[in-house]
């Protein structure tokens, strides 16, 4: 029994270490997922500002009851096996209505690094629960792996990190990409990716362009940071001038494409494409993709669009 503890134990710690560290890691990306469940649950007016401040405290507890799991005292290690239980039998209830209603198509528990069922959650979510109820039990045998002056110089140490990584990834891009446009991937690999002009399909003028492209990506106009027009004209008159195609994917109607146009002075043509797929290009609204002859070669968050024009200036200067 006492290894079936252990191995419990351990096995707990490190899923709410991994969870919190991929939300830390892809913020926006569980800020989207966020939105999923409060439009499945009518609530679709939360703002993304507040989603992002839930985001971001989500993987700092997950990642810090994980921290308590591992290396915490024995009072520690107690209260954070009655909060993991709680909070799993709460998610337990949670993945048991996704599981029956589809409300939402996946949990986003592991964003894109591991993608579970709706049910393969829930069992999932049996089985963790299950084990925090096992450690809950006899919680007086649990060993006292350090002592209270480590752990709490740790856990504050490393909620910052999480918190700052959160932070850096959403000003910049998620430090790790998992997603299906990564870097070097060849855009006509990617089956769910399409594009159309007023309803004809373009996209394998997409994937099989030569020479350089830049596409900037914003699932919806109404939702895109407005910060950054100046830049966003400029790539475009420098693209025009050097040759290369610039045009911008979006999901949004002609009524969101004519007020973006008209406050942004925007000369450049507009695609639809599918909001699914445009949210996990960037992790940015909007953000940028720059492909070479239909290879993904960079992405570009909306905070790094001079980078844009340096990296075309230094490279005309070679």
């Amino acid at each position: 029994m006492k290894v079936v503890k252990i191995v419990s134990r351990c096995i707990l710690a490190l899923t709410f270490l991994f969870s919190g560290l991929v939300k830390a890691n892809d913020p926006f990306g569980m800020v989207y997922k966020m939105q999923e469940y409060f439009v499945a649950l009518g609530c679709g007016n939360i703002s993304f500002s507040f989603l992002t401040i839930f985001t971001i405290a989500l993987a700092s507890f997950e990642f810090c009851l994980g921290m308590a799991l591992v290396i915490g005292n024995r009072k520690v290690l107690m209260n954070a096996v009655r909060i993991a239980t709680v909070f799993m039998f709460l998610m337990t209830l949670l993945t048991l209505w996704l599981a029956l209603t589809d409300a939402v198509r996946d949990c986003g528990c592991f964003g894109d690094v591991i993608v579970f069922t709706n049910w393969q959650t829930f069992f999932k979510n049996i089985m963790l629960l299950a084990m925090c109820v096992l450690l809950w039990w006899k919680m007086d045998d649990e060993p006292c792996v350090v002592n209270a002056t480590i752990f709490k110089i740790a856990n504050p140490i490393m909620c910052g990190f999480i918190v700052a990584l959160s932070l850096i990834s959403l000003h910049h891009l998620p430090r790790v990409d998992t997603s299906s446009y990564k870097i070097g991937t060849r855009l006509n690999e990617i089956d769910t990716f399409f594009a159309e002009k007023d309803g004809v399909d373009v996209t394998e003028d997409i994937v099989s362009k030569k020479g350089k492209i830049y596409l900037l990506v914003a699932p919806y106009l109404r939702d895109a940071d407005e910060g950054g027009m100046g830049e966003y004209n400029a790539i475009y008159k420098m693209c025009h001038k050097k040759g290369y195609d610039f045009c911008c994917l979006t999901a949004s109607d002609e009524t969101e494409i004519d007020k973006w146009k008209h406050d942004m002075a925007a000369e450049y043509p507009f695609l639809y494409s599918d909001d699914a797929e445009l949210k996990t290009m960037v992790r940015s609204n909007p953000g940028i993709l720059f492909l070479e002859n239909g290879i993904i070669k960079r992405k570009y968050s909306k905070n790094d669009l001079i980078k844009i024009i340096k990296n075309e200036k230094e490279n005309c200067s070679r």
